[in-house]
């Protein structure tokens, strides 16, 4: 900055900013590296989004076996899953080993009954 006087007052010279801070130059093996650089973090913020939202999933699945008192399976056993804010019911029949799945289950408080005949040996 060169300063001049003219009487009383100081007036100020100023160099432009390419004055300032020179040309600024990019070769294509920086702009290579820069673009290589840009896509990766890209690619690591999309692989991020992708598995919060993978960990937003709102159902499961209810899985049991039906069994008497002594540990023996029943079989053909009507089992019921009842959401209790809603009053939606979903049933299913207990298959020839006395398990149950309920699937796409939403997040809710549930009653799961189950009627049926007795254990035969």
């Amino acid at each position: 900055m060169a300063v001049s006087q003219l009487g009383q007052k100081r007036v100020f010279q100023t160099e432009t900013l390419e004055e300032r801070l020179g040309t600024f130059v990019i070769d294509d093996e920086r702009l290579c590296w820069l673009q290589m650089w840009r896509s990766a973090f890209f690619l690591a913020a999309v692989l991020v989004g992708l598995l919060q939202a993978a960990a937003q999933i709102q159902s499961g699945t209810v899985t049991g076996t039906v069994a008497d008192q002594t540990g023996a399976v029943l079989p053909s056993v009507k089992v019921t899953l009842e959401n209790r804010i809603s009053a939606d019911v979903s049933a299913t029949t207990s298959n020839d080993r006395g398990e149950f799945v309920f699937n796409n289950v939403p997040f809710f408080h549930a009653v799961l009954q189950g009627e049926g005949t007795t254990a035969t040996t």
